[in-house]
């Protein structure tokens, strides 16, 4: 299926995860292999914060990322993580944060 940081955790119409995104010790951590080129971000599923840029997509390259503590106050847990074509023509939600489990 192409380029995987790990086993496939779920797939979207975008990619798939190979490490669903969640918040570990107040940073953003997951890994998505795109099908075609954009953006990754996250942020509170309501709207009016700032949106956490997480990475650069390249299609068929594992984007795998890790947000420092003090970027992510806008994407606590329930945030989307959203995919965008390079011209913001076409967003899509991937993914929801998830706080790690004990």
């Amino acid at each position: 299926m192409g380029a995987t940081a790990g086993p496939v955790e779920a797939a979207t119409s975008w990619g798939f995860w190979s490490r669903l995104p969640r918040l570990e010790d107040g940073r953003l951590v997951g890994a998505f292999v795109p099908f075609r080129d954009g953006f990754l971000t996250a942020g509170a599923s309501r709207g009016g914060a700032e949106q956490v840029r997480c990475g650069t997509l390249v299609a068929g390259e594992a984007c795998a990322f890790d947000v420092r503590p003090g970027r992510t106050a806008a994407a606590g847990a329930g945030a989307m993580v959203v995919a965008s074509a390079p011209d913001g023509s076409d967003t899509a939600t991937v993914g929801f944060l998830e706080a790690q489990r004990s």
